[in-house]
């Protein structure tokens, strides 16, 4: 069991349950930046490494996607593989 998630008493689900934690946070995101909502809830859901990333630059940068884009960052171990880049050829 990822540890962001509880089981829920109906197996048949679809939403999962979210830590206090998460739901905390989630409640941040959507009052601050919710049309980046859908990236932390996937991300907090534990299927998505990409979410991860995303959510995790996000919060990096208060939720600027221009700044993950332009983020100079380069020591973080996330800097290559962070969203919003070109495609590189």
């Amino acid at each position: 069991m990822r540890p962001n998630i509880e089981k829920s008493a109906n197996r048949h689900s679809e939403e999962p349950v979210f830590s206090p934690d998460c739901e905390h946070r989630l409640k941040d995101v959507a009052e601050d930046a919710p049309s980046k909502l859908g990236v932390f809830r996937r991300a907090y859901a534990g299927g998505s490494r990409l979410a991860a990333i995303h959510a995790k630059c996000l919060e990096c940068v208060s939720m600027s996607t221009v700044a993950i884009r332009e983020c100079r960052s380069v020591t973080c171990p996330l800097w290559q593989v962070r969203p919003y880049q070109k495609k590189r050829h």
